[in-house]
């Protein structure tokens, strides 16, 4: 076979090196497009990852900052809560079924005269005089069975082995557990007790002198006309939170710092929220002393406008914590007896000594009844002086001592008016003389 080479066949050559070289470059471009468009996801979904943790991040602070805030002012109520409780001027202490002291105030533990720390999980029989432990049982069951506020007066003792007169006041709730315990309120009454103890011996003594003397009273017409029946009360005791590689190295230092910040913020917050769910606990307990104490419990200031009432009080007085700011203590104290409120106020902001007085306040229905005060200055956030006060209702137990009081200046006045041996003689002879003459 003859082969003939010419110009066509260089021609050729050249075309197929040319289209080779053409299909060499085009696929370089190929690869070359494939891997930056490779990049260009990779680096889209880097961007996009961090972006939702940055996201995420700012969330977390978010929460982490309206947490702190939670924390803080849950801080303020736990603080404002304790004090009312701890530093209240009458006993407080919470008592389980079986007479077991779970939580006591400082003024309960001065009047027991033991520490705080002794006082809790001991029992308060310990401190209840032997011939009255059956009255206490008696209104405990009362209370557990009945669910009814008990109001009963015994006999305690301090750890001197002192004697002294008590008034309980008791309310059944529930604890954290959904377990029924008793709240208690102490109130010393020894001076009640005294007072009215004197008025039966002084009435024993003059019925005593009266009966004894009571033939001649018979037969003295003259002398029973003279006698006066009189009502007399004592004085009102003191009130008042390479390109590739070195860009990766960058997405993985800020992806860890990232989920190392993440960590700490989740564990931050998880210590956050558990404080938030014990202070809460705590206050709410606290909030249920104050507010279910069975007797009057408010906060006044300077000025004796009322900023905070509980419940007893409320119903005394007719008012609530929406209408509060409205009223001041001195409305619903009796014109006459404002002088000694104001004497009162004025020791206690001058001195800093609490104050214990009794003076004539109005109901909501308009009614009249003698109120035992105690105030005790102490200071709120801001640093202003507020007076925390308590207030009892004492018109049951002084009208008692009225009618005890009432009995002896009635025998009293008619033994006043006894004529004495010597005039009794004087009568008789008088009379004998008339029937000699």
């Amino acid at each position: 076979m003859i082969i003939i080479r010419g110009k066509n066949e260089k021609k050729s050559i050249g075309l197929f090196k040319g289209t080779k070289k053409t299909i060499a470059t085009n696929k370089d471009w190929e690869s070359k497009y494939a891997f930056e468009n490779r990049k260009y996801r990779v680096t889209k979904r880097i961007n996009n990852f961090l972006n939702k943790m940055q996201i995420y991040k700012i969330e977390l602070e978010l929460q982490n900052e309206n947490l702190c805030k939670m924390l803080s002012d849950l801080e303020q109520s736990h603080s404002k809560y304790f004090e009312l409780y701890n530093f209240a001027p009458i006993g407080y202490c919470r008592v389980s079924k079986n007479g077991r002291i779970e939580d006591v105030n400082n003024t309960m533990a001065l009047m027991l005269g033991v520490d705080k720390e002794y006082l809790v999980k001991n029992s308060i029989t310990n401190f209840i005089f032997s011939e009255s432990l059956e009255i206490y049982n008696l209104y405990k069951n009362k209370l557990f069975e009945t669910k009814e506020a008990q109001t009963f007066e015994i006999r305690m003792y301090n750890r001197d082995h002192t004697i002294f007169w008590a008034q309980l006041k008791t309310t059944i709730v529930e604890d954290l557990n959904k377990i029924p315990v008793c709240n208690l309120v102490v109130v010393d009454v020894s001076k009640y007790k005294f007072t009215e103890s004197e008025l039966q011996k002084s009435e024993r003594k003059y019925r005593s002198l009266f009966e004894s003397t009571r033939e001649v009273i018979l037969n003295t017409a003259e002398i029973r006309r003279q006698a006066n029946e009189k009502e007399k009360l004592g004085d009102y005791l003191e009130i008042n939170n390479d390109h590739k590689k070195h860009h990766a190295k960058q997405v993985c230092s800020a992806h860890k710092e990232l989920n190392l910040y993440q960590i700490k913020l989740e564990v931050q917050n998880e210590e956050l929220r558990c404080s938030q769910v014990a202070l809460d606990a705590v206050r709410l307990r606290y909030f249920e002393f104050f507010n279910h104490a069975p007797i009057g419990y408010g906060i006044i200031n300077d000025l004796s406008a009322f900023l905070e009432v509980n419940l007893m009080l409320m119903a005394f007085f007719g008012v609530n914590n929406d209408t509060i700011d409205r009223y001041y203590l001195t409305d619903f104290i009796i014109y006459e007896d404002l002088n000694i409120y104001y004497m009162h106020q004025k020791d206690l902001f001058e001195t800093g000594e609490p104050q214990t007085f009794e003076l004539r306040m109005y109901r909501s229905e308009g009614s009249i009844f003698l109120a035992h005060i105690e105030s005790k200055l102490a200071r709120n956030n801001e640093g202003e002086q507020i007076c925390y006060l308590v207030i009892l209702d004492i018109s049951k137990y002084m009208a008692e001592v009225k009618m005890n009081s009432h009995e002896y200046s009635r025998v009293q006045d008619f033994l006043e008016d006894i004529p004495i041996e010597a005039e009794l003689s004087e009568r008789q002879n008088i009379s004998t003389r008339n029937k000699i003459s």
